[in-house]
């Protein structure tokens, strides 16, 4: 039986991962196209569509982060998706200045960390786990 339990947590926790990568990955395209900015600019006004595009920001970074708490629970490295996101923060808004429509932004990379922010202090338990695995 003990083997069965645990196939079935690694296939659990392989599932986890493909949903996160799957949610990032949308998250880097949607950063990385001008589809979202016409989208904006076509159905909220100005003000409404910058105040709309920073709390997506920080909603998205925030569930990104919260999230990643279960990626590694156990593991002394478990914070490296959080140093990632960091990295993919300042990376996706780099790159944006190459995208037509997009301009990249200081100010939206601090959007960014206060999503990372904001997940860590909602699933802060989860971070603060400290469960021992069972020695073989």
């Amino acid at each position: 039986m003990d083997g069965i339990s645990a196939r079935l947590s690694q296939q659990r926790h392989a599932v986890v991962w493909l949903v996160w990568l799957l949610c990032l990955c949308i998250w880097t395209l949607a950063l990385l196209t001008s589809f979202p900015v016409q989208v904006k600019d076509a159905v909220l006004p100005p003000q409404a569509g910058y105040h709309a595009s920073k709390l997506l920001h920080v909603g998205a970074y925030a569930f990104l982060a919260g999230s990643a708490s279960w990626l590694l629970p156990s593991q002394p490295l478990r914070f490296l998706p959080i140093l990632f996101l960091s990295f993919h923060a300042f990376g996706t808004e780099y790159l944006q200045q190459f995208v037509a429509l997009r301009t990249g932004s200081l100010t939206d990379v601090g959007f960014n960390h206060a999503g990372l922010a904001l997940g860590l202090v909602v699933t802060w338990w989860k971070w603060c786990q400290f469960r021992s695995e069972p020695e073989a």
